[in-house]
């Protein structure tokens, strides 16, 4: 049996504009919709946690001095 590597389901509201986009987009790379998602989500959380740990570490930086 394969084992599940997705397992949360999340709904997500979307605009025309951004679902037409979505369409447009996932057709051009022949990916499926979720798998775009799921790609930008963790740019965007990659991004996001890289920036955390940079504040992090200034915060020790400052508080170091």
């Amino acid at each position: 049996m394969r084992k599940k590597t997705y397992l949360k389901n999340v709904g997500v509201l979307l605009s025309e504009e951004q679902f037409d986009q979505l369409v447009l987009i996932t057709d051009s790379k022949e990916m499926t919709m979720s798998e775009y998602i799921r790609n930008a989500i963790k740019l965007k959380m990659d991004l996001d946690m890289r920036k955390m740990k940079e504040k992090r570490l200034m915060k020790e930086d400052v508080e170091n001095v």
